[in-house]
């Protein structure tokens, strides 16, 4: 009886030495993002690999643009183990900070170099302008925050998420790192596929609805002119809408409108310089699938093409 009790001790201890390693391999890790592209990055990172879910904290239907967090999302946010954001677009990002401190936050636009806002440059020359703006609350100050369309700024913001997941989970190191790079790997075909086709261009000047497309301007050596929105929400002034006017017929440049603001003030440009107004999309509206990135920029590729023919 007593052979058959030291077995059975001994059958007991191993069941739940199995048991804490079970538990370990099977550890959570719970993601929060602050919007699209942070969470389409983060998704094919952990792709396929046990353990990860990935939250979003603006959603699909929304623009980072003064969103405003509800306090059932802060909840959300203080059950995550970690926080991706770009740092710089999210008007909430302190407020959550300090409601959360022992949450790692990673701002993935801190690792770039960052382009002068549209609005900072204005600001130079016009600094009533500049009080008008602070006080419409929207102004993200000196830098341009949409980092994110601009491939080259993408496969950066990829591997500094990498890193971050890394860190969290350094048992799971293999397996993010295969998947980052094979990631990378779809976003260097995108890039340049984007390369090749802007050395057919033919028409270099465009002018953007708000400063979304700077980035994307900068990686394939187009010069935004100027754009007809610099704080989103808020329509040009009669002084600026003229200028700009001037601007376009001196320039010939190529005009685009976004999915996510109203077309009256554009439909208004077409018509006074006879110019086609396309449409480039900057995603916020779009459903973070994996793919998402690579569709949307995709999408902007062909627009483009077809506008600066």
């Amino acid at each position: 009886m007593r052979k058959v009790a030291v077995i059975a001790t001994i059958l007991l201890l191993t069941f739940a030495a199995l048991s804490t390693v079970s538990a370990e391999d099977g550890a959570r890790y719970n993601i929060m993002a602050t919007f699209w592209p942070e969470k389409v990055f983060a998704e094919n990172i952990v792709k396929g690999i046990d353990g990860f879910e990935v939250g979003i904290i603006i959603p699909a239907s929304g623009t980072p643009h003064g969103f405003q967090i509800s306090p059932k999302k802060l909840q959300e946010v203080g059950e995550a183990d970690i926080v991706i954001a770009n740092g710089y677009i999210e008007d909430f990002l302190n407020k959550l900070h300090e409601r959360f401190p022992d949450i790692p936050l990673v701002r993935t636009a801190g690792h770039l170099m960052l382009m002068k806002s549209m609005s900072a440059q204005h600001d130079e020359h016009e600094e009533e302008e500049h009080e008008k703006e602070e006080e419409q609350g929207h102004d993200h100050g000196d830098y341009n925050p949409h980092t994110w369309l601009s491939v080259n700024n993408a496969i950066v913001e990829v591997r500094v998420i990498r890193d971050a997941l890394v860190r969290l989970a350094p048992e799971k190191r293999s397996q993010l790192m295969r998947n980052a790079v094979a990631y990378e790997k779809k976003l260097h075909k995108l890039q340049m596929d984007m390369l090749d086709a802007a050395v057919e261009f033919n028409r270099t000047e465009i002018v953007t609805f708000h400063d979304a497309f700077g980035y994307t301007a900068r990686d394939l050596g187009l010069h935004v002119l100027d754009v007809v929105m610099k704080v989103p929400g808020y329509s040009p002034s009669l002084k600026e809408l003229g200028g700009l006017l001037e601007k376009i017929r001196k320039h010939n440049a190529a005009v685009f409108a976004e999915p996510q603001f109203p077309d009256r003030v554009v439909n208004l440009i077409a018509e006074k310089t006879g110019q086609k107004v396309y449409v480039l999309d900057p995603g916020v509206t779009t459903t973070p699938d994996a793919d998402a990135y690579e569709k949307v920029m995709r999408a902007n590729l062909k627009v483009l093409k077809e506008a600066l023919k």
